[in-house]
This record gives structure tokens, sequence and C-alpha cells, in this order.
């Protein structure tokens, strides 16, 4: 049974909590090879070396097919008593794996606990603000956005770079682009949103200007072509190339 959970707010700064997974009544022993290679968890070496092992495979037999996802990898711990001790690398990711286990046959669905993550402190005030041209405080932005969307956080950092010098000259353009990311109007009021939570879509401000051109890129087919996204950002293969050669230099 997996039981009804609150999960905190998907800020840019909570810290996701442990999910505890024990096996349903008909957990098996089969689904330690796939857990093995299943490319959407990140297993702690103790306990890989458990599962060649053959030990713990019935407490990841509900997980052994859990799907990769844009919200990043489901981090297996430890085993614990029969017991999976998980966390997810973001809030977003936390919900998928519950609806998950939620989804699985009955007589599979294992007992889900969600608890605080250990030193897990509320912080009102939120982490340090990103710094206009320091590329550091900014490339969690560019990462969480990149990974929500399907678009390589260097990508939308070198585009940052071209456009605006990582948001030292956000100036309204000659073509009368505006924000970090230079956004024509009419394309913000379809692409710009709220991504820093305080209300307002506002190109000026770098979470909601990254993640809008995250969406933005998605939305022009960047999963599969970037440089095809690219260049519906801006029309020109001189751009395009110019933002793939900073990209690939990004680290």
């Amino acid at each position: 049974m997996v039981q009804a959970v609150k999960l905190p707010a998907a800020s840019r700064w909570a810290l996701p909590p442990l999910i505890r997974i024990r096996p349903g009544t008909r957990g098996t022993t089969v689904g330690a090879r796939r857990a093995l290679t299943n490319p959407g968890l990140a297993l702690a070496p103790a306990v890989a070396r458990a599962l060649r092992r053959g030990q713990g495979a019935a407490a990841m037999a509900p997980l052994a097919g859990l799907a990769p996802s844009d919200a990043g990898p489901l981090l297996v711990l430890r085993l614990d008593r029969g017991t999976a001790v998980t966390q997810a690398a973001s809030i977003e990711r936390t919900r998928e794996v519950v609806a998950a286990l939620a989804d699985l046959p009955l007589g599979e669905r294992p007992r889900v606990l969600l608890e605080p993550a250990p030193g897990d402190q509320a912080d009102e005030s939120g982490p340090p603000p990103p710094r206009a041209g320091e590329l550091q405080s900014l490339k969690p932005v560019y990462m969480q956005a990149g990974m929500r969307h399907g678009i390589a956080w260097q990508v939308l950092a070198a585009i940052n770079v071209v456009e605006t010098g990582l948001g030292t000259n956000v100036n309204v353009s000659s073509a009368g682009a505006v924000g970090w990311m230079q956004f024509m109007p009419g394309t913000w009021r379809t692409y710009g949103v709220d991504a820093s939570g305080d209300g307002i879509a506002d190109p000026n401000d770098p979470y909601d200007a990254i993640e809008s051109a995250a969406i933005y890129l998605e939305a022009a087919g960047g999963r599969r072509d970037i440089r095809r996204a690219v260049f519906a950002y801006n029309h020109a293969w001189w751009y395009v190339n110019e933002v793939l050669s900073i990209a690939a230099k990004m680290r």
C-alpha cells in the first residue's frame, strides 16, 4: 500500500525526502539484474555489490522497471532489513516515483514511506541568488531548467553568453528583444513563465528567463535536434554554430 503523502513544494531549494520502499506480498528476486542496469536508478556501491551477490533483490523488485526521467535519477542509498532506502534527485522525480509505484499491480505494489532527509532544515530565504556574469552561480539554474525540458544546460548557458553576457547586458536590443535571454515580447507572452515563484513572469529574472528559454527550445524540437531548436531561437546558422561551440567548452 502506498501511503498518502504530502510533498514539499518543488521550490529550487527544496530537499527531496527519503523514500522507504518495502516490497509487496508477491515481491520476487528476478529484478536484480534489471535494477543493476536500469538507467533510471543510481545505486550506491554497497547496494550494487549486494545485488551482484544475490542479496536484497526482493527489496529492489518494485524499482527494477522504473522508467528513466528528465527529472533525474532515483538514488538507492542502502538496503535496510528488506527495505530499499532511496532519495530522488528532485521533488518532481519524487512525485513520479510515488505515482509509478502506486500504479504497480496490487500484489507487487510496495509499501512506501516518505520521511524528511537527514539534516533537512527549512530556509525561508532560499539559496544565494544567481549573479550576472558568474557562471558557477547560474549553473544550477541552467541545470534544473535543462533537466526538466531535455535541453543540455551548456546550451542554455551558451545562449545566455551570446545574448547578454550571462546577464551583464540586459538592455532592450535594437530589434526589441528583452531580458536575460533576449525574448521578443510576443514570444515571451507565449513561452514566458514564473519559475521563481514570485507570481510574475519576468524576462529580467534569470530563473524565469532561463526556464522559459528551455521551454521554447523543447517546443522547437530540442530534445531531438538541438541545432534546429537553436536556429528557431535565432534564425542564423552562424548563431547556431557560435552557441554550440561555446556550449561544447562549458564545464
